[in-house]
């Protein structure tokens, strides 16, 4: 609100001094007396020069342009609970030629989206409420049974679906996120969080964005039946920041490029 507040406040000096300029200026000096004009002589008959470029005499033509229509009115925000076709309808705008179902949980999509983003910073995430299908094929390792690595190969699981993001016009997706802002802050107040659910989401990027880069092969042991970081450092990060080591560094590097490419996109929306 202050670019606005400045704005204002700017326009009603520039009033006030011009008010004060004319004021002082009216007074300062006497009125001149008033000039007798002397009517203009006749001057004497000139040569009509011939013309050089001469142009057709035709009429052009008058091409009426129809009048603009007028745009037409946004159309009106569902209500959370109804907000799901709205949803699907621009999934499939971002994701068009996919099968939806196989890459979302389509029910409640914005209230696992909320749930999803404010949890990725913790330990662990409520996978019951995730957004996105589990991807397909399973999580793969490689070397001995005593020193056993996340296999390079394992990032080609996740290659689809970031190349899919990464395909996603950026500004088309933060023109919907804008629109359909109400539902998610209703979404995010539901949670029983104070404060603005776009705030919360700048924070998690930003989190997102301070993953460790690591060049080394990431060393890993099997716990019950997931894998878990041997270097207690990584082991000790949280839920959003493991995934991005999980998917692979070049992976990992695309899907920071599109983080920041939102991050400047949600932190300079117009007032």
């Amino acid at each position: 609100m202050k670019k606005p507040l400045i704005a204002l406040v700017a326009v009603v000096l520039v009033a006030v001094a011009g008010f004060f300029y004319w004021q002082g200026t009216r007074h300062r000096d006497p009125e001149p007396p008033p000039r007798v004009e002397t009517p203009p002589q006749p001057l004497p008959p000139r040569e009509e020069p011939a013309v050089r470029y001469p142009v057709p005499d035709i009429p052009v033509p008058v091409v009426e342009e129809p009048a603009p229509e007028p745009p037409a009115p946004p159309r009106p925000l569902p209500a959370l609970a109804e907000s799901d076709a709205e949803m699907r309808e621009q999934l499939a705008r971002f994701f068009p030629g996919q099968e939806l179902g196989e890459l979302f949980v389509l029910n409640n999509l914005i209230q696992r989206i909320v749930v999803t983003v404010d949890t990725l910073p913790q330990k662990e995430l409520p996978v019951r409420l995730l957004p996105t299908r589990p991807m397909p094929g399973t999580f793969m390792v490689e070397g001995p049974e005593s020193q056993k690595i996340i296999s390079p190969q394992n990032q080609r699981r996740y290659n689809t679906f970031v190349r899919l993001v990464n395909a996603v016009d950026s500004r088309q997706a933060v023109s919907v996120y804008v629109r359909l802002y109400p539902l998610f802050q209703q979404a995010y107040r539901q949670l029983g969080h104070p404060g603005y659910f776009n705030d919360r989401l700048v924070a998690v990027i930003d989190h997102l964005l301070a993953t460790p880069q690591v060049s080394e092969p990431i060393e890993v042991k099997q716990h019950v039946v997931r894998y878990r970081f041997v270097d207690p450092e990584l082991e000790a990060l949280s839920a959003g920041q493991k995934i991005m080591l999980r998917v692979g560094p070049d992976n990992a590097r695309i899907l920071k490029t599109k983080l920041r490419e939102i991050r400047e996109l949600v932190t300079t929306l117009p007032n």
